[in-house]
């Protein structure tokens, strides 16, 4: 989470500009990558904040869903830069629009929205501390802070569940997705990508083969 969410009813809509994930999947250049992701930045840089890390270039922007129709905001100006690259004969691949699922609101209208977008990925560190109303950050909770409470595994049950419903695929990006004694858990449940830091990668690694 970026934590410039407006006050009321807070999620993410991510639009997946990551180098890396274009380089792997559709098998361009980073080069090419690389154009296309700063063609956003510029065509868009009033809505967009930039993120840069290890894994490539993100694009979020905080709304207040009281509807969907930010996604379909989203996917109109997805369509405009597509637009725009084929006129200026840059290739590109399918980019993926997808969405932050890091609120219980938006939880309980996963369904509707798992129609319009090819992804979830869910923040499990903010869907936990607003599920359980508990501030993660303030030390003197962190007694009662509980991540593996029944009502945040069931949240992302749902959430995964209205994913596949609706053909869109559903991973973890928070914490939890390096949490070994949920791995089971996350695999009966469905879950199709945990994101771990490099450290994780072989234990997680095996604990998925074990488990099969």
């Amino acid at each position: 989470a970026n934590g410039n969410k407006p006050n009321g009813t807070g999620l993410e809509v991510r639009l997946m500009g990551e180098v890396g994930k274009a380089v792997a999947r559709q098998g361009m250049t980073r080069k090419k990558a690389n154009e296309i992701v700063l063609k956003l930045l510029e065509k868009y840089e009033h809505v967009f904040q930039m993120e840069n890390g290890n894994e490539g270039v993100r694009f979020d922007k905080a709304y207040d869903l009281d509807t969907i129709e930010p996604v379909a905001e989203w996917q109109k100006m997805y369509e405009e830069v597509k637009a725009e690259l084929t006129r200026e004969d840059i290739p590109f691949g399918d980019v993926e629009l997808g969405i932050m699922i890091e609120t219980p609101a938006a939880v309980m209208i996963a369904d509707l929205l798992a129609a319009e977008v090819d992804f979830f990925s869910i923040g499990t560190n903010d869907l936990t501390q607003y599920t359980l109303a508990i501030d993660r950050q303030n030390q003197s909770l962190d007694n009662i802070y509980d991540p593996h409470h029944e009502a945040v595994l069931r949240m992302i049950q749902r959430t995964i569940e209205c994913a596949h419903e609706h053909g869109a695929w559903c991973g973890i990006c928070g914490e939890l997705g390096a949490d070994m004694e949920l791995t089971r858990r996350f695999l009966q449940m469905g879950i199709d990508e945990l994101s771990v830091s490099p450290v994780f990668t072989l234990e997680l690694r095996k604990k998925i083969r074990d488990a099969e």
